[in-house]
């Protein structure tokens, strides 16, 4: 019984420790040129590293007309422009009653490369470079540069 327990403790232990933490950055709505724009980033990380990242960007288009036909070519030369990168989900749609872009990266850290991490504003350090393996991505260093960016980050 002793044994049992000195066994599964630690593993209670462990798991306990390596919780998914969400950390959620953002930067107030900004009006330029009649388009009003909001950023909203979404770090999942677990024991310190990031795994998974969601940027969404919402803009609205006040005063602009874009026609249907002119949305669905923006929406294919975006599309395309993403395609190269690795790890690299891509969402682009329009309301055309609120003239509101939402644009939608989503990112698998397991599966990006320095130039898809890059995209979005992640330093990674030369040492974090290693042939065929996995990139860890300090949480900690990520918030720190997205604050230097003007971004606002609270743990869910």
């Amino acid at each position: 019984m002793k044994k049992l327990i000195a066994v599964i403790l630690p593993l209670l232990f462990l798991t306990g420790c390596s919780k998914t933490v969400e950390t959620v950055c953002t930067i107030p709505e900004e009006n330029s040129s009649g388009l009003t724009s909001s950023l909203k980033m979404t770090f999942v990380s677990k024991d310190g590293y990031v795994k998974e990242v969601e940027q969404k960007e919402t803009t609205k288009l006040e005063g602009m007309d874009i026609s249907n036909e002119e949305f669905k070519n923006a929406s294919k030369e975006l599309k395309k422009s993403y395609e190269k990168y690795k790890g690299l989900k891509y969402n682009y749609s329009y309301n055309k009653k609120n003239s509101e872009v939402v644009e939608t990266l989503e990112i698998d850290c397991s599966k990006a490369d320095s130039d898809t991490l890059t995209l979005i504003g992640l330093s990674i350090n030369e040492q974090d470079l290693k042939d065929n393996e996995i990139i860890k991505i300090s949480l900690k260093d990520s918030i720190k540069n997205m604050k230097s960016y003007g971004l606002e980050c609270k743990e869910k």
